[in-house]
């Protein structure tokens, strides 16, 4: 069993704008921002920029899955409307846990 992907709001790496697209981007448009990103910034490439390109597959592996995608947006909203102060789920199956970071 993999271990479930972590789904965290982090302004300075707000998904949307790592993979450079709107909010309410389609999947083909998502899909074609993420391979030109992660063409650009692949570890191989000697332009490469590993941490970037971890970060850019993490938020695009959030964003493509329709219930991942509607829990960052959920959680994306609580931290720009000044909700929360932090807030991280923890996505498995069937359930999400909430636990604010310090």
């Amino acid at each position: 069993m993999s271990v479930p992907p972590r789904i965290e709001y982090d302004k300075a790496n707000d998904y949307y704008k790592l993979l450079k697209v709107d909010t309410q981007v389609g999947d083909t448009q998502l899909k074609k921002s993420y391979f030109k990103l992660a063409m650009k910034h692949h570890p191989d490439k000697s332009t490469g920029n590993e941490p970037l390109f971890k970060k850019i597959n993490h938020a695009y592996d959030i964003l493509k899955d329709k219930n991942l995608r509607t829990k960052y947006n959920e959680l994306r909203d609580e931290a720009i409307t000044g909700k929360i102060p932090c807030l991280v789920y923890l996505c498995r199956q069937k359930e999400a846990r909430s636990i604010c970071q310090s």
